[in-house]
Parts: C-alpha cells; sequence; structure tokens
C-alpha cells in the first residue's frame, strides 16, 4: 500500500496525471495513521505540506488552506484552490483521522477533495475509519484508496521473531486479530514478562534469570561458605570417635 501511496506523491511532483486524492482507511489499530504519517514524511522532503486538524467548532479545512496561503483569513474553498493552483507549486495537503471533522468540516473536505484535478499542483492526503459513512474517495475523481486489513500470519511472525519473541507469535496474532496497534502492544508486554500468552515464555524466562542471578553470589560469597562451616555440626573420624569412647569407659572405670 506504501509503494501505491508513493506513486501518487511522483506523479504529483512530475506533474503527470493521477490521483489527486490519496484515502488510507481501514478499523482502528490497523496502522492507518502510521501509514499516513510515512506518506506525510516522504512529502516533507519533497515539497510544501500543509496539516489540518480536527476542531470541536470546526473550521479545521478553512485553517489548513489559510496556511497553505500565508493567511490568516482564507477565501472561500474555489478561491483557495483557483491561486494554490496557479502558484503551480506541488502542495500536499493532509488530514488524518477524517471521521472525527466535525460535520461542516467534513462537506468541507468532500468539496475540496471534488475540486482537485487530475494534473494540478495540489494533493490530498487524508485517513478515516473503515465505516459504513461514505468514503472520501467517492467524491473525488480517480481518487487512491489505501485499504488497511489486518496483518497476516506471515507479518505477525516476522514481526515477533524481529522483536525476539518468535515463540509467542501465534497467541500475539490470536490476541491481536491481526491489528498492527494490538500486535504492538502485545508483543511488548510479552517483552516486559507481563503477558501470559504463549504460556507466559517471555516471563517465566526473566523469572528464571532473575532466580540464577540471585544464587551465583549466594554460592560464590566467602562469607556464605565460612557461615555455612560454623553452622555445620562437628564431624570426627570412626578411628577418633573409638579413641574418644576408650577413654570414657576408662575413666568409668577408674572411678
Amino acid at each position: 500500500q506504501e509503494n501505491r501511496g508513493e506513486a501518487g506523491l511522483r506523479a504529483l511532483l512530475r506533474g503527470k496525471k493521477g490521483p489527486r486524492v490519496i484515502v488510507v482507511r481501514g478499523a482502528r489499530g490497523s496502522g492507518r495513521s502510521r501509514l499516513l504519517r510515512e506518506l506525510t514524511w516522504q512529502a516533507e522532503l519533497c515539497c510544501a505540506t500543509v496539516e489540518g486538524f480536527a476542531r470541536p467548532g470546526g473550521g479545521a479545512i478553512a485553517a489548513m488552506l489559510g496556511r497553505a496561503l500565508g493567511r490568516v483569513d482564507p477565501p472561500s474553498i474555489a478561491d483557495a484552490l483557483a491561486e494554490l493552483t496557479a502558484r503551480g507549486e506541488p502542495t500536499v495537503l493532509v488530514v488524518d483521522d477524517a471521521e472525527a471533522l466535525a460535520e461542516g468540516d467534513r462537506e468541507a473536505l468532500v468539496a475540496l477533495a471534488r475540486g482537485l484535478p487530475a494534473r494540478g499542483p495540489l494533493l490530498l492526503l487524508a485517513s478515516e475509519l473503515d465505516v459504513e459513512a461514505p468514503s472520501l474517495t467517492d467524491a473525488g475523481a480517480g481518487a487512491l484508496l489505501l485499504a488497511i486489513g489486518p496483518l497476516s500470519e506471515e507479518a505477525v511472525r516476522a514481526w515477533a521473531i524481529d522483536l525476539g519473541v518468535g515463540e509467542a507469535a501465534g497467541a500475539i496474532l490470536r490476541g491481536s486479530g491481526g491489528h498492527a496497534a494490538d500486535v504492538a502492544e502485545i508483543a511488548g508486554r510479552v517483552l516486559a514478562g507481563e503477558a501470559s500468552c504463549a504460556e507466559g515464555l517471555a516471563a517465566r524466562r526473566a523469572q528464571l534469570a532473575a532466580a540464577v542471578a540471585r544464587l551465583i553470589p549466594l554460592r560464590s560469597s566467602p562469607l556464605s561458605r565460612s557461615s555455612a562451616r560454623a553452622e555445620a555440626p562437628e564431624r570426627r573420624s570412626p578411628s577418633a570417635a573409638a579413641r574418644s569412647s576408650l577413654g570414657d569407659r576408662a575413666k568409668l572405670a577408674a572411678a
């Protein structure tokens, strides 16, 4: 999916026809925001990039366009698009969690997506939840949808091996359902020895290592050896014991 997003960015930078609306869509914890951030970082290396943030009272899209234009009070969406297009400078507009926008901002974002020409210098990059509501990709002609689903078993296993908890990969997959955020959380708990998955292998290894670490100093300590000698009962050879017994009987006979 990231490669497809990168292809859209390259089309923008080269002025070629391509998607001018890229939407990363997925469930909570699927990794959609992570993918959006990675695409945003790539865009920042190549061209002007402006982000919009949801506001309880609205005005997020207008504020984003205002920053893109360098104005405090931006014009209408149509006028803003006309001015940015006339500048001819490749610009990426980014909106994460589009479903969190106020109703008026959501409508403004749809109008913005519809107004982007296929060969223009503007690209809208957004993320949204995979819900029943119409997707932003329905608004822009030729929009690119990057649908993020659960990770495959192979992907989860490779991730777990990289983290050093490969033996817990099956339990991590079952507990997370393949959702990236849950995979990261459960794997982190395994690393911390707090999870019970995979029969607590990571926790038991940590406990065993701690027990061995406590035992070794006790065995090697000079104080512990001298204490053991002091507390141990005196042991005498059989001949010494026999001599002592004969001496005691001689003393009793003399008495």
